[in-house]
């Protein structure tokens, strides 16, 4: 497989996306209370950019991560990534009927249906629950209606709720692949990190136009040697970002890959956009003073969204053990697992 003719996302879906979803943001408001932008639901799933995951098809992943990046930046209240990039793959992959007009959220459950910070849930029409018991991994679709939903918040204002299934709804699961629960959180890490690539890139260029726009002393602000590193750092910090999203799509598309393999790749990623969020944030700040901290400023709708979703699908101190570990386990040289 190679990236230039098989993963890569085709030039005129992603200008497609970016042009819809900026078309979009120009009504849309942020919540901060958990609510869905059901016209931005509605306007994706009408242009079939809500179904795009097919796994006989590589390229499909790298157009879905660009829809999650898309709406990230534009900080667009919906959960394509969670819907398509994780349910509808769990979906295909074990031979699901979906309902191809309802949001659909998966989610590990245990013995007693529960689940917490689930994303979404309250927004839910089905659910896929994978439950653990003695006999392996079951897996059950559920409606809304045998799902008690306590509702809660990410520290970005996005739904996540905890749930209840009715045990009922649960006894018929049926047995699947046990490493399934695995390779899903792994899936949901790597929309993870395509989720704070977007917002890096709306902060990164927050910063860019603030920084030529404000003036001291009689200049704009980005003609001053500190600003100028701070802005270049940052531009630095989101591209270095975005190459390990696009390394971990090429290995979580590559049908040859082995779950070790996607594993790592998607641990790298979640690490590499953690660190560089981290910087992005800071300098974002930075340039913008004062004004960048107040409620009515949006640059903070981005930065606390970075914040929230590097601590989901696993804290960056989890990935990085995983690659220390499968550094110290490997039997070839680190240098050329890093370089």
């Amino acid at each position: 497989m190679t990236e230039s003719t098989t993963v890569t996302a085709d030039p005129e879906v992603v200008s497609l996306i970016n042009t819809i979803c900026a078309d979009l943001a120009q009504t849309a408001q942020v919540p901060q209370d958990g609510s869905l932008n059901q016209d931005a639901w509605e306007t994706l799933s009408q242009s079939g950019l809500l179904s795009l995951t097919d796994t006989n098809d590589p390229q499909s992943l790298a157009h879905a991560a660009t829809l999650a990046e898309a709406i990230a930046h534009h900080r667009l209240a919906i959960p394509s990534g969670e819907h398509d990039i994780m349910s509808k793959w769990v979906g295909q992959t074990v031979g699901l009927d979906l309902d191809a007009t309802a949001l659909v959220i998966t989610t590990e459950v245990d013995r007693d249906g529960r689940s917490t910070r689930v994303p979404w849930a309250r927004h839910a029409q089905t659910f896929v629950a994978l439950s653990r018991t003695g006999e392996g991994l079951g897996i059950s679709v559920v409606t809304s209606d045998d799902v008690e939903i306590t509702p809660g918040l990410n520290h970005a204002g996005d739904a996540r709720d905890a749930i209840k299934i009715d045990p009922a709804a649960l006894a018929s699961a049926e047995r699947v692949d046990p490493t399934l629960g695995d390779a899903l959180r792994v899936r949901g890490a790597y929309l993870r990190a395509a989720q704070i690539v977007g917002a890096m890139n709306a902060a990164v260029e927050a910063s860019l136009q603030y920084a030529s726009e404000r003036e001291q002393f009689g200049r704009p602000i980005a003609k001053f040697p500190l600003v100028q590193r701070m802005l270049v750092e940052s531009v630095n910090e989101s591209q270095l970002g975005a190459a390990a999203v696009d390394h971990a799509t090429l290995v979580v598309a590559d049908p040859q890959a082995t779950d070790s393999d996607k594993t790592m790749a998607v641990a790298i990623a979640r690490s590499v956009v953690a660190h560089a969020a981290g910087a992005v944030t800071r300098h974002a700040h930075q340039v913008h003073g004062a004004i960048g901290t107040t409620a009515e400023h949006p640059l903070h709708f981005s930065t606390q969204a970075m914040e929230a979703w590097a601590s989901e699908f696993g804290s960056t101190a989890h990935w990085e053990s995983l690659i220390s570990e499968h550094l110290r386990a490997t039997t070839q040289p680190v240098w050329d697992l890093i370089s």
